[in-house]
């Protein structure tokens, strides 16, 4: 729009019509109300005063501008298809192929999918961030049909009392000093060493182990269910287990597929990345990452961590993040969230900028983890947060 102001009025024209409003240059950004200073009988007139509050550019994005953000920056043919399906429609004509998009875009899959919840924790931390968790987004009551929540540490080191214990009496201290009341969620990981930095190898036989659950539910007639879905997640992460399913709704498990937030490594880090093997970007931990049953299976996560650890790139990439998502795309071809509707869901958030609260209120419902939360006062505000909301009027 040509001329001071005009935007606005544009904008508030289109709002009236409840139009899609996307960004020529800016597509990743959508318009929010704020006020300014609106003076009538001068710049502004009568009709145009509500116009006047204007509009702005929300960090957040809206999920279709985010979408055509990340196709014009990556895909640029599809943008430019897109784009031109639309530029000389009518208004009426837009709004319904918007509507067919985000039809398309919400398409069901599965309307309850099962999934298989691996948390990696340590023996330091299981008194603190696991009771954590117990207390506030696993409490039993609140685990829906259909998931199943694990709980993994290491063998105890030679000084620690529980070393020449049994498993049984090991497993029962660890319950009692976290709270957990079924102590099948507690696995403890023979020959893996606990406090292990960076943990490679105690990540890597978490998912083993998730695996060699998921199988013997399988092989099992009588088992209830099996699990289309394996998620790793670290135990100072805030899962919203109904964002999960929501998200997984729409997902094909019968495929390669890995979720989660996507990393390339630092950036000093890249080039010995690249010639060490990786390819596209792989998830972060924190808020973890799901992975189909199918991509799970095929991968040889040992195979991969013997191959890295003697690896002239191994400074590069002896990561458990980067050991995974190198592993998984080698066996599988899958990387971090393949689709292209990334940049519209960021359902895993790590809180890099430190926000507090952290991740808007609005964003809560769709959000399938947030990251990190280090103490329970800190775990407890974010649970209250979505307690409020599940209590709050629609």
């Amino acid at each position: 729009m040509n001329g001071r102001g005009g935007e606005d009025n544009d904008f508030f024209t289109r709002v009236s019509k409840k139009l899609n409003i996307i960004r020529l240059h800016e597509t990743g950004l959508t318009h929010a109300w704020h006020p300014k200073h609106c003076q009538l009988g001068s710049f502004v007139e009568n009709k145009y005063f509500q116009a006047c509050i204007g509009s702005m550019a929300h960090l957040e994005g809206s999920q279709l501008g985010m979408h055509l953000k990340y196709l014009k920056e990556h895909d640029r043919n599809s943008f430019d298809e897109i784009m031109a399906k639309v530029a000389n429609k009518k208004d009426d004509d837009k709004s319904t192929n918007i509507v067919e998009f985000n039809i398309k875009a919400d398409q069901i899959y599965e309307e309850s999918p099962t999934v298989l919840v691996g948390v990696i924790s340590s023996r330091a931390n299981f008194g603190t961030r696991v009771k954590s968790i117990i207390e506030t987004w696993a409490d039993p009551s609140s685990i829906p049909d259909g998931v199943l929540l694990r709980f993994f540490v290491g063998t105890p080191p030679e000084d620690n009392e529980f070393y020449s214990k049994s498993n049984e009496e090991d497993i029962a201290y660890l319950a009692e000093i976290s709270g957990i009341k079924d102590s099948s969620m507690i696995v403890i990981m023979d020959g893996v060493v606990d406090d292990e930095y960076p943990p490679v190898r105690k990540n890597t036989a978490m998912i083993e182990n998730l695996d060699n659950i998921v199988g013997a539910f399988e092989s099992n007639i009588d088992a209830p269910t099996t699990f289309q879905w394996i998620y790793k997640v670290d135990d100072d992460a805030y899962v919203n287990f109904d964002g999960m399913l929501s998200f997984l709704r729409t997902r094909n498990f019968d495929n390669h597929r890995v979720y989660g937030e996507r990393g390339e490594g630092r950036k000093e880090d890249r080039v010995g990345l690249k010639e060490g093997g990786l390819v596209k970007p792989y998830c972060t931990g924190g808020p973890g990452y799901i992975m189909s049953r199918q991509t799970v299976k095929e991968t040889r996560f040992n195979e991969c961590v013997d191959e890295f650890d003697k690896s002239e790139y191994r400074d590069f990439l002896w990561h458990s993040d980067t050991v995974i998502g190198i592993c998984i795309y080698k066996f599988t071809g899958a990387s971090c969230w393949d689709e292209n509707d990334y940049e519209t869901h960021r359902a895993f958030r790590h809180n890099h900028n430190k926000e507090d609260p952290f991740i808007l209120t609005a964003n809560l419902v769709q959000t399938v983890a947030t990251h990190p939360f280090k103490d329970s006062a800190s775990m407890m505000k974010q649970h209250s947060r979505y307690v409020d909301l599940a209590s709050s009027p629609q």
